[in-house]
């Protein structure tokens, strides 16, 4: 039986997500075509960018993000419903 794959094999290959089995016919697949394998390649990338992206940009905050929201705490006041019956 011919197995054939798709983006998202190559994508659940990346991220560790296949079975070994997969993992085994999914690496022949790769040797043997050049175009498959090119866009693994570029699929890899991506998958280390997006991780970098994500790793750094989206750990912190920048320092304008936190100055809004600290003024917006600072300007603010939230009733929670109970407070509001007990006025």
């Amino acid at each position: 039986m011919i197995q054939t794959f798709t983006e998202n094999d190559l994508l659940r290959y990346l991220y560790k997500e296949t079975s070994p089995q997969e993992n085994e016919a999914i690496e022949q697949w790769l040797t043997q075509d050049d175009t498959i394998e090119i866009l693994f390649e570029e699929l890899n990338e991506m998958c280390q960018l997006l991780e970098l992206y994500y790793s750094t940009k989206l750990a912190e905050p920048s320092e304008e993000c936190v100055q809004k929201i600290l003024y917006h705490s600072q300007t603010h006041s939230l009733s929670l419903p109970s407070e509001q019956k007990q006025n």
